[in-house]
C-alpha cells in the first residue's frame, strides 16, 4: 500500500496541532504536509481542510464540530478505542476513493461483494448506457440464494435494451476458496463482439438478429452482423 500525498490546510493553531496528531498515526496511508494556503507548485493526491476549496482534487472535510459529511476533529480520537477505529475507518475510506484501480476505466459495472453480500468494491459505472452512472448497492437476497443454491454458483441475466448497438450480460459468479466462501462479482458485459467473432469463425448467422437471446443460428458463406 502505497502513502498517498496529502497536504492538510490548517488556518488556526488548534488545525494545526491535530494534523500533526494525524501525520505519525496515519503514515502508512498518508504523507501528511502542513500548510496554510494550496500550493499549485506541489502534487498532492488530496486535501485535509476544515473549509471546502475551489479545487479539482480529493477533499476529507474536518470540523470541531459533528457535521454531515465531515469528519469530527477531536483529541480523544487517539485516546479512546471505538473513536480511534471510527477515525480510521473514515480516513481508510478517503484513501480507497482516490485509489484508482483499472476496472475503474470500464465502460460498464463491475462489483465486488463480500460473503454478506455487501458492496466491498464498485467501478462506480452503470449497468446500462442509457443510464446515468450508479453506485452498486448490496447483493440482492434472491440473487446470492440463486448463487449459494447452484453447482456452478454463475447466474448470467440479459439486460433490457433500447438498441441493437450492445447485447448486454449482467453475471454474477460465487468467489470460493478451499476453506470458505470469498463472496461475489458482478460483471456487466458487451456480448455481442463474442457472438460475431464466434459465429464469424464457425461460419454461422443468427436467425432474427432483434432476437439474439433466442435465434436459431443458420450457416453462411456472407455473414453480415
Amino acid at each position: 500500500m502505497k502513502a498517498k500525498n496529502i497536504l492538510a490546510l490548517a488556518k488556526s493553531t488548534a488545525e494545526r496541532i491535530y494534523f500533526e496528531k494525524l501525520i505519525d498515526a496515519f503514515s502508512e496511508l498518508f504523507t501528511i504536509s502542513i500548510a496554510d494556503n494550496y500550493q499549485d507548485k506541489h502534487v498532492y493526491d488530496g486535501l485535509f481542510c476544515f473549509e471546502r476549496q475551489e479545487l479539482d482534487i480529493p477533499q476529507l472535510l474536518f470540523s470541531f464540530e459533528e457535521k454531515k459529511d465531515c469528519v469530527l476533529a477531536e483529541p480523544h480520537h487517539f485516546s479512546e478505542t471505538q473513536k480511534t477505529i471510527a477515525l480510521t475507518q473514515q480516513l481508510t475510506s478517503f484513501y480507497h476513493h482516490m485509489e484508482t484501480h483499472f476496472l475503474d476505466y470500464l465502460p460498464y459495472r463491475v462489483a465486488f461483494y463480500d460473503a454478506s453480500g455487501a458492496v466491498a468494491y464498485d467501478n462506480h459505472k452503470p449497468s446500462n448506457p442509457f443510464e446515468l452512472a450508479d453506485n452498486a448497492t448490496a447483493l440482492d437476497g434472491w440473487l446470492k440464494d440463486q448463487l449459494d443454491s447452484t453447482e456452478k454458483g454463475q447466474l448470467h441475466l440479459p439486460l433490457a435494451q433500447s438498441a441493437f448497438s450492445a447485447i448486454l450480460m449482467d453475471s454474477y459468479y460465487k468467489v470460493i476458496s478451499p476453506n470458505e466462501d470469498k463472496g461475489y462479482v458482478e460483471i456487466v458485459q458487451d456480448i455481442k463482439p463474442l457472438l460475431e467473432a464466434y459465429l464469424a469463425d464457425s461460419a454461422q448467422a443468427l436467425v432474427g438478429w432483434s432476437d439474439v437471446t433466442s435465434g436459431a443460428s443458420i450457416a453462411s458463406d456472407d455473414l453480415d452482423l
